[in-house]
């Protein structure tokens, strides 16, 4: 009704952040105003069932924070939210269960983690021409292989024993294996690889340029694997980026910023944080229980 609409005002100006405009008629904002205000509006009637198509494919870093955290409050307080989304890591980590959908199929229901992973797996790793996923194909991937001149085509992550998982534990030998191609000859390109905690914060980055690892050219289809011989990451789920580049870092051919996630839980180990240091204890008065 009107007179929630006008105790409520407030805090929808204040959630929708688009200055000045908020008095203005709508007919002048912009795709993204009004998806700040459609939202804004929507959450503040405290509604039962709450549908959100896109919403966080606008907006600047802090109002996608802002929509997230609203979405947790609304959750916790038992509203339904029925959250459409490509981007995968919020799917993941925001939601309990998900629906992957084709054509207006249902290829996968179940929890968030095992329809993301079926997504991965449909347009990562399957050469299959699928043209009426194109554009959301890449929307997920973040290139166009007509004009780049090279393009990352998917990661998979191994164990030592050689199968594919997603799901790691602490202390273990992980290969990443970073597939490419090529559409001309590229002489001293560079390959990174970052891992962000569920923050977003860096933990840490590689190149191939700075560890001395020369790559003469790249032509063609191929791959690439970043090894690690001693996981000291601590149970958390970890956001991994790629990219290729020139020698220097400078132009970069293509570039996947968090677009593949890590799972890592506990082994026997027992510490607090976000990596386990390889240690040991040692003093006059010292011994270990067995």
């Amino acid at each position: 009704s009107r007179k929630e609409m006008d105790a409520k005002i407030d805090a929808i100006r204040d959630f929708a952040a688009i200055g000045d405009f908020f008095d203005r008629p709508v007919r002048m904002y912009s795709s993204g105003m009004q998806m700040r205000l459609a939202f804004a509006v929507a959450t503040s009637l405290e509604p039962d069932i709450l549908v959100i198509d896109e919403v966080l494919a606008v907006g600047d870093e802090d109002f996608q924070k802002k929509c997230l955290k609203k979405m947790r409050e609304l959750r916790d307080s038992r509203v339904t939210v029925l959250f459409v989304s490509h981007i995968l890591p919020i799917v993941r980590y925001h939601c309990k269960n998900a629906i992957l959908l084709h054509n207006g199929n249902i290829l996968k229901y179940g929890k968030s983690e095992e329809a993301v992973d079926a997504y991965y797996k449909e347009i990562s790793f399957k050469k299959v021409e699928r043209e009426s996923e194109k554009e959301s194909d890449e929307s997920l991937l973040g290139n166009n292989q007509d004009t780049q001149e090279a393009v990352i085509n998917g990661v998979q992550f191994f164990g030592v024993d050689g199968k594919e998982r997603e799901t790691f534990t602490t202390r273990e030998k992980i290969t990443a294996r970073i597939f490419y191609s090529s559409h001309r000859p590229l002489k001293k390109p560079s390959i990174s690889f970052a891992l962000f905690d569920a923050e977003d914060r860096i933990i840490s980055a590689h190149t191939t340029h700075f560890d001395g690892y020369s790559i003469d050219c790249l032509d063609g289809e191929g791959y690439f694997d970043f090894c690690v011989d001693d996981l000291v990451l601590l149970e958390g789920h970890f956001k991994v980026s790629i990219s290729i580049s020139d020698s220097e870092g400078l132009q970069k051919y293509d570039w996947h910023q968090k677009k593949y996630t890590l799972k890592v839980v506990n082994g026997p180990e027992k510490a607090f944080g976000v990596v386990y240091l390889p240690h040991h204890w040692c003093g006059p008065n010292a011994r270990v229980n067995t």
